[in-house]
């Protein structure tokens, strides 16, 4: 039996822009002054972050990297539902596979080892047919590391469901700020339900 594969993820890159707006978040929760778009921001930022937190998704373009212990022949990439794959973008959002040799130098993987797949929920780099993982370092932690972009890649593509539920949080939090509030915030998660990603551990082919 092969021993089950170590793994960790991090942030690299956060969004450069919220699913929302301040108006739009100021409009649903009737504020008409200016003087707390700063606070509304917050808001904004902290709404998005619990919804990843819950739905284990990006929501807008952000740049992730996972590291793993070994190449295995699927290695699903947390937070990417969706996985962006456009190598010709600018800057590209194709993911880049590396990992240190028995030498301890850090290489890029030709992408001919390996199939990126964007229909899966999230989305996985796959080892390629006929073809075999390079040796990596046996005594580093994480000798395998994958970057990658997640999230909807224009904002006008997340679906109204994943903003209304922001709106719904930051009214929640405009309305009692000691945090108390459940209704709202109850009523953001029930929408954000139907995104929920569950987790996938990297595996062999059997």
């Amino acid at each position: 039996m092969r021993d089950a594969v170590r793994w960790d993820w991090l942030l690299v890159t956060r969004p450069a822009q919220e699913p929302i707006t301040v108006d739009e978040a100021k409009a649903h929760a009737r504020i008409t002054h200016s003087r707390e778009n700063a606070l509304v921001d917050a808001y904004i930022t902290a709404a998005r972050q619990m919804f990843e937190s819950y739905t284990n998704r990006a929501a807008y373009t952000q740049t992730w990297k996972v590291q793993l212990s070994g190449f295995v022949d699927v290695m699903p990439l947390p937070m990417a539902a969706p996985l962006q794959n456009a190598p010709l973008a600018n800057p590209s959002t194709a993911p880049v596979v590396q990992y240190y040799d028995v030498d301890d130098v850090l290489q890029t993987l030709d992408d001919s080892y390996y199939i990126v797949n964007t229909t899966t929920t999230p989305g996985q780099i796959e080892r390629a047919p006929g073809m075999s993982w390079p040796s990596v370092q046996c005594d580093r932690k994480y000798p395998v590391l994958v970057t990658y972009v997640a999230g909807w890649s224009d904002v006008t593509a997340i679906p109204e469901l994943v903003k209304h539920g922001i709106r719904l949080w930051v009214a929640s939090q405009d309305c009692d700020r000691t945090g108390e509030s459940q209704a709202s915030q109850n009523a953001a998660r029930a929408l954000w339900d139907h995104y929920v990603v569950h987790a996938i551990a990297p595996e062999h082919c059997a």
